[in-house]
Order: structure tokens, then sequence, then C-alpha cells
């Protein structure tokens, strides 16, 4: 309710971002189960899809945090993708990640926690 009721202008966020943030709140508050694992991670993200402004990369992110979905996998994330760049290939398309990454199911929450430690490691020599 706190959500719903602040001035979020000072955040300096998008619009849309913006009534994302508010739809959730309003969703969490209409369903306190929101934020809970369904029976498969397909149904987890489709909830989560359902609130306005939810995307397929932030009902992953909400379902691998907040739900601890041992499968959510945002295989769009920037971060993802460069840590699945391995010995100088090209960085796969999201598509090719997740294609990827079909055979680490039922855990590929553990295999993107691997990736953005892989990124996170690289990044010094990006900024080089």
């Amino acid at each position: 309710s706190d959500v719903l009721a602040a001035d979020l202008t000072r955040l300096g966020m998008p619009e849309a971002r913006k009534k994302a943030l508010k739809s959730a709140a309003a969703a969490a508050l209409a369903d306190p189960m929101l934020f809970q694992p369904l029976a498969t991670i397909e149904e987890t993200v489709e909830r989560l899809r359902a609130v306005p402004g939810i995307g397929d990369w932030t009902a992953h992110y909400i379902a691998l945090r907040a739900a601890r979905e041992p499968d959510a996998f945002p295989a769009s994330d920037v971060g993802l993708l460069r840590g699945a760049t391995t010995s100088g290939l090209p960085r796969p398309s999201p598509a090719e990640l997740l294609k990827r990454a079909e055979r680490w199911r039922p855990f590929r929450a553990y295999a993107a926690e691997h990736l953005w430690a892989a990124d996170a490691a690289l990044e010094p020599k990006r900024a080089s």
C-alpha cells in the first residue's frame, strides 16, 4: 500500500516502469500469493505476466528472486548473454541461450547465477 500511495517521480525512472511498479504493488495486495511458485515455472511466469507492465524478463526475474523458482531463467538478460559468451564466440541471442539452457532444467536459475558471476568476472576486462 505504501508503494501505491508513494510519489515515484523522484526516482527518475521511466513512466512505464512506475506504472508497472504500482501495478505489481496493487496485484500483490489483491493476491498475497502472487510471489509464491505455482506447480510449474510456466504457470508462475504466466501469472506474473498477467500483471500490467510485467514482461517475460521481469516475470522470470521475480520468479527467480521472490518466488525462489529453481527453473526461472530470464534469457534476454544482457548479463546472462555476456556471461554465456565463451572462447571468443559471438554473444548468443536470447533464443539461442534459451535453447542451450534446456539441458539445465529444472535448475536453470542456478545456471543464471553462474552466468551472472561469469559476466561480473569479465567486467574489469571490458572496462580496459
